[in-house]
Formats: structure tokens, C-alpha cells, sequence
């Protein structure tokens, strides 16, 4: 196995198990296996170096999916229903196959 099987298999059976970290969730149309995560808009503002937005403190969530079983990557900021809720998507991170997409509420 290679090390990417082998962090694919990793992820899938332990972080993505839905006996363990992991819930469904439904990403626009297609239900995937996901982690949901508050995260401040300023703690990922400082980690990007986006110094236009320090000083902003917005309430956001993170998603961590398998890119394969999403089947594409989503594209900043366009808009997205996530368990039936409306969110713009601030950011995505693509690593090795997992995606980490943070989400803002519509209205907020």
C-alpha cells in the first residue's frame, strides 16, 4: 500500500467512521460523511495572512469531508445548503484528499 492509501484508509475508517467522529450530512443535494467544527473567523484569518480582514471576529464552521465521496471541489464563495441551512463558503483547504470548507450563515 502506498502512503496515500494508506492516509485515505486512515481517514475513512477512523475520523470519517460515523461511530466516531463523523455524522451525515447533506451537502446541497448528495448526503456525505462529515465533521462539523466551530472555528473563529479570526483565528483562520491570522493562519491564512490575510491582514485586510484582522480585527473580524465572525462565528463560522468548518466541514472536513473526503473530497472523493463529495466528488468535487466547492468553489469560494458561492453559496451552499448544508442540513437544510444556507451558508456561503469563506474558504476551502484541499490536503491529501480531505477537504476542510469554512462556512458563514446567509443573513449573518
Amino acid at each position: 500500500m502506498s502512503f496515500k492509501e494508506l492516509l485515505e484508509n486512515d481517514l475513512d475508517n477512523t475520523f470519517f467512521n460515523l461511530d466516531e467522529f463523523a455524522e451525515k450530512i447533506m451537502f446541497d443535494t448528495k448526503e456525505v460523511k462529515g465533521i462539523f467544527s466551530e472555528v473563529k473567523s479570526s483565528d483562520k484569518v491570522f493562519k491564512k495572512g490575510k491582514e485586510k480582514n484582522v480585527g473580524l471576529n465572525l462565528s463560522m464552521k468548518k466541514v472536513s469531508v473526503m473530497e472523493i465521496e463529495l466528488g468535487y471541489i466547492p468553489r469560494t464563495g458561492s453559496q451552499v445548503k448544508v442540513n437544510n441551512l444556507k451558508y456561503y463558503i469563506e474558504d476551502v483547504e484541499s490536503k491529501n484528499g480531505l477537504l476542510s470548507i469554512y462556512l458563514r450563515r446567509v443573513g449573518e
